[in-house]
C-alpha cells in the first residue's frame, strides 16, 4: 500500500511539473505570436539627408527619421538626452542625478 502512494505521489509531482512547464510554454508562444503580429520588417536602401537626415519615403517625400521609423516599423519614439549630449548643450546639469 504505502509503495502505490509514493508511486501516485511522483506521479503527480511530474504531473504539476509537465503542466507547468506547458503552461510556460503556451505563454512563451503567445508572447511570441504577439510579437510576431506587431513586427514589421524594414529592409532596403534608404535616402537619407546628409545634413537633417531626414528619410525619403516610397513615395518621394521627406519625413523626419523618427516619423518613418514609425510609420514602417510600429516603433514608439521618446525624447531623451544622451551623456555627451548633455555634456556639451547643460554643462550646469550634466553629471546631476
Amino acid at each position: 500500500m504505502e509503495s502505490n502512494l509514493s508511486i501516485s505521489f511522483e506521479n503527480l509531482e511530474k504531473i504539476a511539473f509537465f503542466s507547468q512547464t506547458e503552461a510556460e510554454k503556451e505563454r512563451a508562444v503567445f508572447k511570441l505570436e504577439s510579437a510576431s503580429l506587431r513586427a514589421k520588417t524594414l529592409s532596403g536602401l534608404f535616402l537619407v539627408c546628409i545634413k537633417c537626415r531626414n528619410i525619403r519615403d516610397e513615395e518621394g517625400y521627406w519625413k523626419k527619421n523618427e516619423r518613418y521609423l514609425e510609420e514602417h516599423s510600429g516603433t514608439e519614439f521618446r525624447e531623451s538626452i544622451c551623456d555627451d549630449c548633455s555634456e556639451v548643450f547643460y554643462p550646469k546639469f550634466h553629471g546631476l542625478n
